[in-house]
């Protein structure tokens, strides 16, 4: 399984003093802290202070900021053994998230929240989605021995590689791949969904939103909704399970407000539901678009340290849009994937967005992902997802 040379582990030695950083179990090593040893591909590697004295097992990347990913502080090396059993852990703790009556789509594997760094599955009905974070994990993962211990599992019938980026190949797909010919059906807390996970966005459907859509279920019975960014329609689905008088979800995407009008003809049979195709922003210009409730989840805007100011420029901006469109004692739910936005720098967003609007609020719930996304105590920064319920006066 390990992308290694017999007779030859590659030797990390560090420049920076991590070693307290390392043994609480923090996962990444940037190329700034370790020497250059020399090599341009992904590999095992042993990681070892000035002293020598070992420190680590993980593999190394030769691009990308990250320079090593942990897997291991035992003496021993990490082998397919080692790796098997941790992917094997991560379905034992879904197993116990989850019951296929009435959730069957989740995220199985968390890259380092489980332990298993740079590695992302999510389980879609019978189909697993495998990404990987970068050309190092996909250097180092050989893909095809992961499918098969997923594949071990009765429950899951196909297997697909999907890139995340463009300039990346797919690995393809293993077991029964006509099960990718069409959207997956899935089931999420008892509601439908049909996921498109060879063409949608990230695996096909965004399964870190799933306790905070729950919640929102709760406040929609009667009242009129607008779903910014909507995509197929997560959020407007459960509110009209909730029992809202009338649900408009607005996505710049055709492809995706054709496939959220599709989930709401799957979950119901009343005609309460719009999907807009427009820009989010060019929506939020129209005055007479005010609604009781208004949720804003748009897209990650900053995918670099050098982009965040800008990012958080553009959500306060877009926060001060929908404050004003939501009616008097209306609920405001805003969201942010954008890992490079602290829980501190989206309230401080929050609290410029509603002094621009003239509004005042209180805050009913401010959450994160779900327990299907783990993140480690070291390492807050995995903790991406924010999202925030307010009451507005």
């Amino acid at each position: 399984m390990l992308k290694t040379k017999t007779a030859h582990v590659l030797k990390i030695t560090l420049v920076k003093n991590l070693r307290k950083s390392i043994k609480q179990g923090h996962p990444w090593l940037y190329r700034s802290a370790i020497n250059d040893p020399g090599s341009d591909e992904s590999e095992l590697c042993k990681v070892v202070d000035a002293k020598n004295n070992l420190l680590a097992w993980g593999y190394y990347s030769p691009v990308g900021d990250i320079a090593v990913r942990i897997l291991s502080l035992q003496a021993k090396p990490p082998n397919w053994i080692f790796l098997e059993q941790r992917i094997k852990l991560a379905q034992e703790k879904r197993k116990t998230f989850f019951t296929n009556e009435t959730t069957n789509c989740y995220r199985l594997i968390n890259g380092e929240g489980d332990h298993l760094p740079g590695l992302v599955c999510d389980v879609y009905s019978n189909v697993a989605v495998l990404q990987v974070d970068g050309q190092g994990p996909l250097g180092f993962w050989k893909l095809d021995k992961v499918a098969e211990v997923l594949l071990s599992d009765p429950s899951i019938k196909c297997v697909y590689h999907k890139p995340r980026k463009k300039e990346e190949t797919s690995k393809g797909s293993w077991g029964s791949s006509d099960l990718l010919s069409q959207p997956v059906q899935v089931s999420e807390n008892g509601l439908r969904f049909l996921v498109d996970v060879q063409l949608g966005q990230k695996t096909g459907f965004f399964l870190d939103q799933r306790d905070n859509r729950s919640y929102l279920q709760k406040w929609c019975k009667d009242q009129s909704v607008v779903n910014l960014f909507s995509y197929t329609g997560g959020f407007s689905i459960y509110a009209g399970a909730g029992g809202a008088s009338s649900v408009t979800s607005v996505d710049i995407s055709p492809k995706a407000t054709k496939l959220c009008d599709e989930n709401w003809q799957l979950n119901f049979s009343n005609q309460n539901h719009q999907a807009i195709s427009d820009d989010v922003f060019d929506y939020l210009k129209n005055e007479d678009n005010k609604s009781n409730i208004v949720i804003v989840d748009p897209p990650s805007m900053a995918h670099s340290k050098a982009q965040k100011e800008v990012a958080i420029n553009k959500y306060i901006e877009l926060f001060t849009m929908a404050a004003k469109q939501v009616t008097p004692k209306g609920h405001l739910f805003l969201s942010s994937c954008t890992g490079r936005v602290s829980f501190d720098d989206f309230y401080e967003v929050m609290k410029q967005s509603l002094s621009n609007a003239r509004k005042k609020g209180t805050v009913l719930r401010y959450s994160g992902q779900g327990c299907d996304h783990p993140f480690l105590h070291v390492c807050p920064e995995q903790r991406y997802l924010k999202f925030m319920h307010l009451v507005l006066d």
